[in-house]
Formats: structure tokens, C-alpha cells, sequence
């Protein structure tokens, strides 16, 4: 099992060993383990195409909390009652388009 960190797994590391299966619990293998490894019939797999959706829609969620200035909210809400100054309004996409793009893996 790979994860953050580990080390870059080559044909010859692996050559000899009784490994059948290799298991990367981030995203890409590229990082991680040498194509050369499926020559020995080693199974290699991981779990982006799980977390994919939920990294996009945390991304979203970061994108529309940064223009919605919540880090102002929140530095608004930790001062004393008696210092705080007026917070405007905000609505960032009031009356403009908002463009997603979306690409699969």
C-alpha cells in the first residue's frame, strides 16, 4: 500500500518479490510506481477516480466561499463587539454568468 511519501517502486525493486497487488491510496500512480512494474503482472491501482468528485466539488465550494469573502466573516466575528466596523453586502455573481467547466477523467 503507497501513500504520501513512498518511495518510487521500479521493476527492479519488485523482481523476485511475491507481490501481486499494489494499492496507492492518493491520486495518480505516476509518481509513485515505474510502468515497467506491470511487466512482471503486478496489479497496480488507486483510488482517484473515488475521490475525483469530491476533491471538484470542494474546489467549487473553495471558489465561491473565497468570492464570497468569508475570511472577512470570519475575522469580523473574532474582534470585540465594540471595535467591529460595517461589513457590506456582498453578492459577487449577482447579475453576472458563472462558467463551470467539467472534465472527465
Amino acid at each position: 500500500m503507497l501513500g504520501h511519501g513512498s518511495p518510487y517502486l521500479r521493476k527492479e525493486d519488485l523482481d523476485g518479490s511475491n507481490v501481486e497487488l499494489v494499492v496507492h491510496t492518493r491520486g495518480s500512480i505516476r509518481k509513485y510506481v515505474d510502468f515497467s512494474v506491470f511487466d512482471l503482472g503486478i496489479k497496480v491501482t488507486s483510488n482517484s477516480y473515488v475521490i475525483a468528485p469530491f476533491v471538484a466539488e470542494f474546489t467549487l465550494g473553495l471558489m465561491v466561499l473565497a468570492a464570497r469573502r468569508t475570511h472577512l466573516y470570519s475575522k469580523y466575528v473574532k474582534e470585540e463587539p465594540g471595535n467591529r466596523k460595517e461589513l457590506p453586502r456582498q453578492y459577487p455573481f449577482s447579475g453576472k454568468k458563472l462558467v463551470l467547466s467539467v472534465s472527465a477523467m
